[in-house]
């Protein structure tokens, strides 16, 4: 729905700007297990731990969207 929002708010070319910036977040974090930082590989994930992101990607997602969608012209 957030692509629709940004669609009808900013065009085709605002549209293309999002997915732009939104493309190499999703690789860095798909890529984000097999890098190592300080302490070494990053453990994984129990499904409290799983949850706990989901909801927290979907508090944002949200705020996001509300923000974008008060400003959208109908």
């Amino acid at each position: 729905m957030w692509y629709g929002i940004v669609n009808r708010r900013w065009g085709m070319l605002g549209l293309l700007a999002f997915v732009t910036v939104q493309v190499p977040a999703g690789i860095a974090v798909a890529f984000a297990r097999t890098w190592s930082g300080i302490g070494g590989p990053h453990p994984s994930l129990s499904a409290l731990d799983l949850t706990g992101v989901i909801a927290a990607l979907t508090v944002v997602i949200l705020a996001g969207g509300h923000a974008t969608i008060r400003r959208a012209t109908v």
